[in-house]
């Protein structure tokens, strides 16, 4: 399993401690978790947009919103990796997510940080 994280150091994040997540982040990286930290300051949009159309296949295939977490129904991007940041998961194929941090299902938001706590739960048993 591979995560990327993408996120902007430049840009306060909206609802999540970014210091939190790359804590859980490491611990999961001493478990075995490869880890790549994308910030997104240093890259052209053009990237930021092909990360999230990444971020769309997981959320068609799992029935689950990511448009109005990322951005409006008009501008669906809008936030992606700057005021929110979003977790990428890659399972056997390295080129197409399995799934996307945070997102909506039934109503609830599952964040990054209540992703990354349940894996490292997991990874501990």
């Amino acid at each position: 399993m591979e995560v990327r994280l993408f996120y902007h150091s430049k840009v306060t994040p909206w609802d999540c401690n970014l210091e939190i997540v790359f804590r859980l982040l490491e611990k999961l990286k001493r478990n075995g978790i490869k880890l790549e930290l994308i910030d997104l300051s240093k890259l052209p949009e053009e990237e930021r947009l092909q990360a999230y159309f990444k971020a769309v296949t997981p959320s068609v295939w799992k029935k689950y919103r990511i448009r109005r977490v990322f951005g409006s129904r008009n501008y669906p991007a809008t936030f992606f990796g700057r005021e929110v940041p979003a977790l990428l998961v890659f399972e056997n194929n390295k080129s197409i997510a399995s799934d996307v941090y945070p997102h909506e299902e039934f109503g609830k938001v599952i964040s990054i940080e209540e992703f990354l706590n349940q894996l490292l739960n997991g990874v501990k048993k």
